[in-house]
């Protein structure tokens, strides 16, 4: 995974209305209130050559981000953040608002996905996680 990949989703990310919280990548403290980007990594869906030699490459990133909450009982509101976070992602991806990794903008295609309680602690505390997924497509590489 390239760092500019890396470098435009957390900038990305900062800016959703929703956002409040501390984002780390590949780390999170376990505070209520932290959030923790964790790369994947790349993969190649497909390469296919044309005939004059261009080579057109479909690509996908998928992440973890996991948010810390507070609370062991109904968690309505964390699960609200939830759903208004995937919501907010899909809306940037239809309006093309979101980061661009490829060189062909129409086949672009960001998602947060498979969001739930992922774990829930003795301590009072509990991890959020969603699978952010970017597809996109690299022509002439």
């Amino acid at each position: 995974m390239t760092e500019a990949v890396l470098d435009k989703v957390t900038a990305w990310l900062k800016t959703c209305p929703l956002w409040g919280e501390r984002l780390t990548v590949d780390y999170t403290d376990g505070l209520p209130g932290s959030v923790g980007l964790f790369p994947l990594g790349l993969e190649e869906i497909s390469r296919r050559e044309d005939v004059a030699g261009g080579v057109s490459t479909h690509c996908r990133c998928v992440f973890h981000l996991d948010r810390v909450t507070e609370g062991q009982q109904d968690n309505a509101e964390n699960a609200r953040w939830l759903l208004s976070f995937q919501d907010w992602v899909r809306q940037q991806s239809l309006s093309g608002t979101a980061p661009k990794f490829g060189n062909a903008p129409a086949r672009e295609c960001i998602r947060a996905e498979k969001g739930r309680l992922y774990k829930a602690s003795q301590t009072g505390t509990a991890i959020y996680r969603v699978v952010l997924t970017a597809e996109y497509v690299l022509q002439g590489e």
